[in-house]
């Protein structure tokens, strides 16, 4: 519990505030873990790493606020745990879109 008179419950509630993953603040809401995230701390960004997980989608992307991975360019998948086909470092050799399963869609 927090506030002037200890009576603001912590968000996730007084048996398991911040859902363990994250600090409550003096206003009852949670300051989250490195790769935790909404409200009360309760959704793991996917693909969490080292320790305590606390690198998001396999170093190759970053976690939302609502805990989804924003892949990097030449990444996909739900934790960007997915490669992009390349030549020459060029996604897709630069003639198709790479599709979230990580292939090649031609385009040329």
């Amino acid at each position: 519990y927090v506030g002037a008179s200890c009576e603001e419950e912590c968000a996730g509630g007084a048996a398991n505030p911040c859902a363990g993953h994250g600090a409550c603040r003096s206003d009852g809401s949670c300051l989250c873990d490195q790769s935790w995230r909404t409200g009360d701390c309760s959704v793991g960004c996917p693909g969490r790493l080292g320790y305590l997980g606390r690198i998001a989608c396999n170093s190759h992307g970053s976690c939302t606020d609502s805990g989804l991975c924003e892949c990097d360019e030449r990444w996909r998948g739900v934790s960007c745990n997915l490669t992009c086909p390349q030549k020459d470092g060029v996604v897709c050799a630069g003639n198709g879109i790479c599709d979230y399963a990580g292939n090649c869609s031609c385009t040329r």
